[in-house]
């Protein structure tokens, strides 16, 4: 119960009552771990949903009269700091929640 009152002191009520129902839902896999549908290693099966890189034959592109402008995008440490205190819920890589992302 301490676990599921501190979830919600931290704002994270969605996750707090997944846990209290026993309603999680996955988890992150290691490369060598094996896939419960295709019983091969989860590296082999992200591998095999990749293709290899190809150069798309010139024709197969369009041609535009115009482009949109270019915007400069400039991302600092700053901003990542402000987006991160804004997340909410399991958003960051891995399944990180916002409260880690603002630590």
């Amino acid at each position: 119960m301490k676990t599921f009152v501190n979830m919600l002191f931290q704002g994270k009520l969605q996750q707090a009552v997944r846990w209290l129902t026993g309603r999680d839902k996955g988890g992150l896999l290691a490369p060598d771990d094996i896939c419960s549908k295709t019983w091969l290693p989860v590296h082999e099966v992200l591998a095999s949903k990749h293709p290899e890189p190809q150069v798309p034959l010139e024709s197969a592109l369009k041609t535009y009269s115009t482009v949109p402008t270019f915007v400069d995008v400039n991302v600092t440490g700053e901003v990542i700091e402000k987006v991160a205190r804004r997340l909410s819920g399991a958003a960051g890589p891995g399944g990180v929640n916002s409260v880690t992302l603002q630590d």
